[in-house]
């Protein structure tokens, strides 16, 4: 925990963060340190679990994700993220996020003979990628996805991955975009992905221990 200014006995590598939950609660580790977006998710919905600021103060940025040679969609998304965002849409879904509210979804459109484009998505991220009891995505995801097939004039089929084999998914054309993915705007994204516009954005990480 060097966040905190301790150093840790040993370090456990999770691969979800309901994993790290779960260790915490058990005694398997000491702390859980992750970004507050979903650590602030999990512990609002458990009262044993507290949540200690960080000392780095990390700006995050989510956008989404697809292979290096689809930029013609990199750049249809871009277009209709920015509609979103110009129109004040965006900024309604976001606050609604920032406030622990599940945001209105409205229905995922179907547009007949449209191209059909495969979105993976997590459920990792708290209320930004939430995907309800029937495994379907709710809220944001499938609000933000709503809006960008009605600009598009596409259909989004949504489908449930695991967060650690996401880019294996988009290499090997499972999907064709990653929802959720964390970017930075000051450096070149790495070439063997492209990454559209960032959608959404927060600041902070914490270390998630027993109260």
């Amino acid at each position: 925990m060097q966040e905190l200014g301790v150093k840790p006995k040993e370090v456990v590598v999770l691969n979800k963060v309901e994993q790290g939950m779960a260790a915490v609660l058990s005694g398997r580790v000491d702390g859980y340190y992750g970004n507050n977006l979903k650590n602030d998710y999990y512990v609002k919905k458990n009262n044993k679990l507290k949540s200690i600021p960080a000392k780095l103060n990390t700006q995050y940025f989510v956008a989404m994700t697809m292979r290096p040679n689809d930029k013609q969609l990199k750049a249809d998304i871009d277009k209709a993220i920015a509609s979103i965002k110009e129109n004040g849409t965006l900024k309604k879904m976001q606050d609604e996020l920032n406030n622990d509210l599940l945001v209105d979804t409205k229905e995922m459109p179907q547009i007949a003979g449209a191209k059909i484009i495969k979105v993976g998505i997590s459920g990792g991220q708290g209320l930004l990628d939430y995907i309800g009891v029937d495994g379907r995505p709710a809220g944001f995801s499938a609000a933000l996805l709503s809006e960008i097939s009605r600009l598009m004039q596409v259909n989004f089929e949504v489908m449930s991955i695991e967060a650690q084999t996401r880019y294996a998914d988009l290499e090997s054309k499972k999907i064709d975009v990653i929802f959720a993915d964390f970017v930075d705007e000051e450096e070149e994204r790495e070439a063997k992905w492209l990454a559209t516009i960032p959608y959404y954005s927060f600041t902070g990480g914490s270390v998630i221990v027993r109260k």
